[in-house]
């Protein structure tokens, strides 16, 4: 017998980010009391407009109690570019294979300018990763370093303490991923795929937007390219990072937002 929610359930808001929304990526499309929660609910609260309009298209009844409400990050400080003569380019994701991590060794295997990668998450797919990296990078331009899981205060450290020229991100679906909200407000410049709701927050302005499906080469020349890009130029685009963070990542501003919308409701 399957169990009915209790009515006092109508009195919350209910969170979606990526797993627990798209019903795709589940074993078998399926997320039990799905039906009753989101009839029951007072206002559903997908962390981005992408999320907002599967659910809206997926429940239409409820259309109109949703609204986007992204997590955000608070301002911790701001990064540098790199002066070392390498291309300093960070990834943070735990290691799975909707993360596609392997695909920025294909990628960054394909490069011609000296690279210093640094991947910040653990998983049980690391050590196979490390294996992968050593494999295709050996003998090429690109150093890499694997940090493992860190703790949230020591990523934000380390987005600031360290010389970083981009932020990469070649997942194959996506919400609103909270390391891209940690490089913006770091001023890093962030490469990712059009998932989700990524493209809501990157742009050509604070870095490169490219397609789920993507050649290796094409995505290698982005980052060739930019390795030769006047300081100016690259200090643009820095700015346009933080630009994006104040405007759509900052706490206090996706929270006083979505009260706003909460209340209009």
């Amino acid at each position: 017998m399957v169990p009915h929610l209790p009515e006092h359930v109508a009195d919350i808001v209910v969170g979606f980010h990526g797993f627990d929304l798209y019903a795709e990526r589940t074993s078998y499309s399926y997320f039990p009391l799905r039906n009753e929660l989101i009839s029951r609910a007072r206002l559903l609260a997908p962390c981005s407009k992408d999320g907002a309009d599967y659910l809206a298209k997926s429940f239409p009844s409820a259309s109109g109690k949703i609204v986007v409400k992204r997590l955000g990050v608070a301002d911790f400080g701001e990064s540098v570019s790199s002066s070392g003569g390498k291309l300093v380019i960070v990834s943070c994701a735990f290691v799975s294979p909707v993360k596609r991590l392997p695909k920025i060794v294909d990628v960054l295997s394909h490069t011609h300018t000296p690279i210093s990668w640094y991947h910040i998450g653990g998983g049980e797919e690391l050590i196979e990763l490390q294996n992968y990296a050593e494999t295709r990078l050996s003998n090429s331009n690109v150093e890499f370093t694997f940090t493992g899981s860190l703790e949230s205060q020591a990523v934000r450290e380390f987005l600031t303490q360290n010389e970083i020229d981009m932020f990469i991100s070649l997942s194959s679906t996506e919400g609103v991923p909270v390391s891209i909200m940690e490089a913006l407000s770091a001023g890093i410049p962030v490469l990712a795929t059009r998932v989700g709701g990524v493209g809501e927050l990157v742009d050509e302005r604070n870095g490169w937007l490219i397609g789920r499906d993507f050649e290796d080469q094409y995505v290698a020349q982005i980052i060739d390219d930019y390795s030769t890009v006047a300081n100016s130029e690259q200090q643009k685009k820095r700015d346009a990072a933080m630009a994006t963070a104040d405007r759509a990542c900052r706490t206090p501003t996706v929270n006083d937002t979505f009260f706003e919308n909460t209340y209009s409701i």
